[in-house]
């Protein structure tokens, strides 16, 4: 009985956690009711156990029979260790006990749907793993069973898997960006920083067991801290403490494997051919299968990485010294400098490609500053100090009190006299960056842009485009710098200022202009031809000429991007974000946003490519109908007071906060503040989403004015769509969706949809109102499946009530009205009240007319109850 309650126990906790693993939960609770058997396989500490707890006491919740058992290492060698540990007697009487077994277990596996649930099936002893073969030959009950990776050579695995039939695998994939954020959030009691989270990512390889380890320790160590608005990883986050959990990977593997494995993680991430030269082939491929290797694509041969991140830090800490010095020379020798890590291998996602990125990229930047570092000491020339004041704000390092003295000693110890005046220039220019992005000083760093002017007038024009560039980040949108034929002449002036005149152009909304700019020229300076690839492929989502919103952002921006120029990473993931989003590509724009986040390369000048992302990130949630993870995100941007940024969805913190509370006053506050600033595509994006929270004529007529002074197909179907949001025009709102559709602006051709459906149901016009809805949904599959957060509108003006809602449920499961009112202890009567009431608010006539729509628009207000 003792046993019996411990167990309830432990599985209400597991249900305080729901927010791990839930879909994976639901996909086994599937398949069991449908008489399908589960294979579960992941990392040590990737939640196998917590997901056999929920499924378990999911389908108890069900009614359904479970007989759970659980593999118990130190027990294996004990015959039917793992049947006594889960509390059955058993039967004395030797070999004869394991039919004796049999007979007492049957009757636990016979009843309606009844589940069998083996959890750490690797951990089983050969008899207890019998047992279970057995009972599948007799009894036709699903099975679900978890495991490590790396064991289907195990002998109790050998033994259940080849019975589990009908079945399929399913592995445990690395928990996503949002996942990592909710989780930290919930250990930590408040908002985590997004960068921190993008660490704890990075260094756990998103495993749920490392996640919490290094939060729980981090806390204790002081390496996570509170600022006062939101918890930030202030230190390493390795700590000596964390040794316990890591051992536990490598256990079972012998010396020669971990010295392997140390060899891996002091040289970091490799080409495939150089790992395979170092390590034995059968060796290598053991440990992949374990997941303790990570395989990469790339260009050519790929590469390799350990995994998790974290696991290579354990391994270095723990290394002997002479082992270290051998290790270093075997690399010396054999490998030379390799290609940064590119996408994840095809298959099953068992292992986090981002974290290896994220790894690879501190590697990389570390490896530039020592370098850059040491040749500035060498030659104190403007040309040294300029590379290294770039190096050291494109790297994610965070300002503080050690950076800035680094900067302030690179510049003020820079030899001025020594070099030519474009060198100089960019070291005065690197310096004003970091002034106004990194210390918030902006009237300081134009001061020093001033001044070097004097100094270096024959790059006067890229000084003033630097300037500009820096009002139009944090100020408000400059005028075109002016520029001379002589500057013109020097690929320095004249490719920034024809950037900051693009962007300029792009944030005043006038998409023509900055296409005519951007195809006069291509940059040849690597910092400038970065910067007109994220701009070219902006000025294709606002122009919105082709049809497949995918193709809008060229060159894609991927994790293939990291090879040869980290540094365009964070503007292109931006860019391919927004496209998505306006394209409908819902699922892959999940995808992207947490691969994306994850990624924890965010340097001093990408910082409003980040504000970006978490932008995109917020409305995406809510897209999904995640609004805890929206809201969550949205606090964090607040708490740290998250300035906006110049081009579309980079909204502020409050902002932020404003969406996510359906607050259209503070949005309209955001819309003002671009407004001021002359940032008119940024206002117009962020209009619509006040309009569709409220509609409001007088603001719809300030958007159509502002119409007036944007071009591009995007924007001005966005305008369109806003002046018919304000005015609740029926016939404009299908105007809008089709000409969005026109454009491929999929995602806001849905939502245009859903508004005319709303209004049409306030006009009393339900069956119109049903039609357009329905309309709406089979517009996009991708977004009606992926993005049910989009027709929460309609949903919230049918006013069904939480009992109405209850009944409905009832109805869609095939009960009749008298099971329904037993079900729910109301009366008869009540129930056909209940159901004449929802029919009429839904626009529907009947049971089958209900069928349909709750397969389709109505299913995820009944899922969720919301």
């Amino acid at each position: 009985m003792t046993q019996t309650r411990e167990r309830a126990a432990t599985l209400r906790a597991a249900r305080r956690e729901r927010g791990w693993r839930m879909g994976v939960v639901a996909d086994v609770v599937g398949y069991l009711n449908e008489g399908v058997s589960v294979d579960v396989v992941g990392h040590r500490g990737s939640g196998r156990s917590h997901v056999a707890d929920l499924v378990e006491q999911t389908l108890h919740d069900e009614g359904v029979p479970v007989l759970r058992l659980t593999g118990v290492p130190a027990l294996r060698d004990r015959p039917l260790g793992g049947i006594s540990a889960a509390g059955f007697e058993l039967p004395r009487g030797g070999a004869s006990s394991v039919g004796e077994v049999l007979a007492a277990l049957r009757p636990r596996v016979r009843g309606r749907g009844a589940v069998v649930v083996v959890d750490d099936l690797d951990g089983l002893d050969a008899a207890s793993a019998g047992v279970v073969a057995a009972l599948r030959t007799t009894v036709p009950a699903p099975t679900l069973v978890t495991r490590r990776l790396g064991t289907e050579r195990d002998e109790a695995v050998v033994a259940v898997l080849p019975g589990m039939q009908p079945g399929i695998r399913l592995p445990l994939a690395p928990l996503r960006f949002g996942e990592v954020h909710a989780c930290a959030q919930e250990l930590l009691g408040g908002p985590v920083d997004s960068s921190t989270v993008a660490r704890l990512a990075t260094k756990s390889g998103g495993l749920p067991g490392l996640v919490r380890a290094l939060v729980t320790v981090g806390r204790r160590a002081g390496t996570l801290t509170y600022d006062g608005a939101v918890w930030r990883a202030t230190a390493p986050l390795w700590s000596p403490e964390l040794a316990h959990t890591l051992d536990g990977y490598l256990t079972g593997l012998d010396a020669r494997t971990v010295e392997e494995l140390t060899l891996l993680a002091v040289a970091g991430p490799l080409d495939v051919r150089r790992v395979r030269a170092l390590v034995d082939d059968a060796r290598l491929l053991d440990l992949q299968r374990a997941g303790l290797v990570g395989a990469l694509d790339g260009s050519g041969s790929g590469a390799m990485g350990l995994y998790p991140p974290l696991l290579g830090e354990h391994l270095v800490a723990h290394c002997p010294a002479t082992l270290r010095l051998d290790i270093e020379a075997r690399l010396a020798d054999e490998v030379p400098a390799v290609p940064h890590p590119l996408r994840a291998a095809g298959g099953a996602r068992v292992h986090s490609p981002e974290a290896v990125v994220s790894t690879r990229l501190a590697d990389h930047w570390e490896e530039v500053r020592d370098r850059l570092q040491q040749a500035w000491a060498e030659d104190r020339a403007p040309a040294a100090g300029a590379r290294l004041l770039e190096a050291t704000l494109a790297s994610p390092v965070r300002t503080g009190p050690g950076v800035d003295e680094q900067v302030v000693e690179v510049y003020r110890g820079t030899a001025r006299e020594i070099g030519g005046d474009a060198d100089r220039a960019q070291l005065e220019a690197w310096y004003a960056v970091y002034l106004a992005v990194g210390r918030r000083r902006l009237a300081d760093a134009r001061r020093v842009l001033a001044d070097a002017e004097l100094a270096v007038p024959s790059h006067g024009a890229y000084l003033r485009a630097t300037a500009a560039h820096l009002g139009l980040l944090l100020d408000r949108v400059p005028k075109p710098p002016r520029t001379t034929a002589a500057e013109d002449r020097s690929p320095l002036n004249a490719e920034a200022s024809r950037g900051v005149a693009v962007e300029t152009e792009l944030a005043r909304g006038r998409t023509a202009a900055a296409r005519s700019l951007l195809a006069a020229a291509v940059p040849e300076l690597p910092l400038f031809h970065r910067h007109h690839q994220a701009c070219e492929g902006l000025a294709r989502v606002l122009a919105a000429e082709q049809p497949d919103p995918a193709t809008w952002t060229t060159p894609p921006a991927d994790l293939g991007q990291l090879a040869s120029d980290p540094a365009s990473f964070r503007p292109l993931a931006y860019v391919t974000a927004l496209g998505m989003a306006v394209g409908g590509h819902v699922a892959a724009l999940d995808d992207w946003l947490s691969s994306a986040l994850t990624v924890t390369s965010v340097g001093t000048l990408q910082r409003h490519y980040h504000v970006g992302l978490l932008s995109v990130a917020v409305l995406a949630a809510l897209w999904r109908g995640e609004d805890a993870y929206a809201a969550g995100i949205a606090r964090q941007a607040a708490a740290t007071r998250q300035p906006a940024g110049p081009l579309p969805l980079m909204a502020s913190g409050e902002a932020l906060v404003a969406l996510t509370e359906g607050d259209a006053d503070g949005l309209w506050a955001a819309v003002d503040a671009h407004l001021a600033g002359g940032y008119l595509t940024a206002a117009l994006f962020l209009a619509v989403e006040a309009l569709e929270r409220r509609p409001d004529g007088a603001r719809a007529r300030v958007v159509a004015e502002l119409g007036t002074r944007v071009d591009g197909g995007l924007l001005e179907a966005l305008v369109e769509y806003a002046v018919a949001l304000g005015h609740e025009d029926e016939a404009a709102l299908a105007e809008a969706a089709t000409r969005f559709g026109r454009c491929g602006a999929v995602l806001y051709e849905v939502r245009a949809g859903v508004a005319r459906a709303r209004v049409l149901k306030q006009r009393g016009l339900a069956t119109e109102a049903v039609a357009q809805v329905e309309a709406a949904w089979a517009a996009s599959l991708d977004v009606a499946r992926h993005a049910p957060g989009v027709f929460s509108p309609y949903l919230d003006a049918l006013e069904l009530s939480p009992r109405e809602l209850d009944v409905l449920r009832q109805v869609v499961v095939g009960l009749g009205t008298s099971e329904i009112a037993a079900e729910l202890s109301l009366s008869v009567r009540t129930v056909e009240n209940h159901v004449f009431s929802t029919y009429r608010k839904i626009g529907v006539e009947g049971r089958a007319d209900l069928l349909r729509v709750a397969a389709t628009w109505l299913g995820p207000r009944l899922r969720t109850g919301g």
